[in-house]
């Protein structure tokens, strides 16, 4: 059996020649092989609505074939497959080159992923790559029309200025988005046919995560991704990279928002107890350019509710840098699995100790067990001035316990109270280290 060390040239299948050629890229061991990477990716896993897309961008679409596909013959050596194609955002047409087959394997009211890049000619039209259907809806069922029958539109502000007059033209049925990761599922089980969709992902004062003022800014369209690369590090805020590399998939982490994780409300929402923990505070921006501050705890009213009005938009989260100085803190969950879970319940912990380590100060903040999340006050209050090693972390946990079963369900109270251990002290055995 071959070991990391075997030469290239003895793995079954390679040989001397080609051996050769991968000594070339600086491949000479098993283990140079399995760990060479390719330079550069096509993710073809995140879809783009027609409507967002921009000139000159390399994109995926999943969108219904509206018409069926035409081949022409240009000259010898070169024909083209051309078609129309339609999400609920807008159309686009789609030419293939030099893929004849296209034309019987792509159908009329069938969907498909199409990738390629995007060049606006009046209408967008991009040369794609052909795939298999992602779905097969009934035919002629491809919904671009709102209920009211007015053709769904989109506004793309660049600026702070542009995105207040486009909320000036927003309706009950608008709907803003950034990486519109659950906004996407909503719309397709019909549970919400918007009129009008805003995207403010091109706005750059919404795209930093910023220290300054003594305030951490963590902008509305900042990906999960670039806050887990922002705060990783930090040990006081790094409760929310945990809970931001924890919500769902690679590709949900490369779209969704923490605003936008918060403006859904759900209370198995991820950023919920980080933003709980830390007394986060969200800004806003209103139609007429003003700006206004709410905490996110009044934010946030119950499940899947918040105060946001039509007009109004949510710009950044806020959080007080002096307040958590010389905190450590952590953020764990249980789900059904390790990744790609809706959490359970979650449980975000901030420690600060002092100069004979012990507890000056401890928050926590516990995540889908009730409508919101729920601070774990009299576990903070008895940690004050004890030594925090395991002893300590058992002692408050029968306090988690309780805590879970006082506000959970009937239905879920004997799970999740019985998983209150295991939480508690994964929670702290990450926090701990970090000490």
């Amino acid at each position: 059996m071959a070991d990391l060390n075997t030469d290239v040239r003895y793995i079954k299948g390679i040989g001397e020649k080609k051996a050769q050629a991968l000594n070339k890229l600086g491949v000479f061991s098993l283990y140079d092989l399995i760990s060479y990477f390719p330079r550069k990716y096509e993710d073809r896993s995140v879809y783009k609505p027609i409507a967002l897309t921009a000139d000159g961008e390399t994109v995926c679409v999943c969108a219904l074939v509206a018409d069926t596909p035409r081949l022409t013959r240009i000259r010898r050596g070169l024909d083209i497959v051309k078609l129309r194609a339609v999400d609920e955002s807008g159309v686009l047409d789609v030419t293939f080159f030099n893929q004849s087959y296209a034309k019987d394997n792509l159908h009329r009211g069938e969907s498909y992923i199409f990738y390629g890049k995007i060049e606006a000619r009046g209408a967008r039209r991009a040369r794609v790559l052909p795939s298999t259907p992602l779905q097969e809806p009934a035919r002629g069922q491809a919904r671009c029309e709102g209920e009211e029958g007015s053709a769904v539109q989109s506004l793309t502000p660049k600026t702070l200025a542009e995105l207040a007059q486009a909320l000036s033209a927003d309706t009950e049925k608008a709907k803003i988005i950034a990486g519109g990761t659950d906004f996407i599922i909503k719309e397709r089980a019909g549970k919400f046919a918007p009129d009008l969709l805003i995207y403010p992902g091109f706005i750059p004062e919404l795209n930093t995560v910023t220290k300054e003022n003594g305030v951490l800014r963590i902008g509305a369209a900042v990906p999960m991704n670039g806050i887990t690369a922002a705060l990783k590090d930090d040990k006081a805020f790094c409760a929310i990279a945990d809970a931001a590399s924890d919500v769902g998939s690679p590709q949900i982490r490369a779209k969704g928002t923490m605003a936008g994780n918060l403006c859904n409300a759900s209370p198995a929402g991820d950023m919920l107890p980080v933003s709980w923990l830390y007394d986060a505070q969200l800004e806003l921006m209103n139609a007429d350019g003003a700006a206004s501050v709410t905490p996110v705890n009044g934010f946030i009213t119950g499940p899947q509710k918040t105060i946001l009005r039509p007009d109004q938009a949510v710009t950044a989260i806020l959080i007080g840098l002096k307040q958590f100085e010389g905190f450590v803190s952590a953020f764990h969950k249980i789900g059904s699995r390790e990744r790609v879970s809706i959490s359970r319940e979650g449980l975000a912990a901030a420690v600060r100790l002092d100069e004979s380590g012990k507890v000056e100060q401890a928050r926590l903040s516990l995540g889908a067990v009730g409508g919101t999340p729920i601070r774990v006050t009299d576990a903070e209050e008895y940690m004050r001035g004890r030594v925090l090693d395991e002893k300590l972390v058992e002692e408050i946990t029968p306090m988690v316990a309780e805590t879970i079963h006082n506000n959970c369900r009937p239905a879920n109270r004997l799970y999740k109270t019985e998983a209150a251990r295991g939480l508690t002290a994964d929670t702290f055995a990450k926090l701990m280290s970090r000490l």
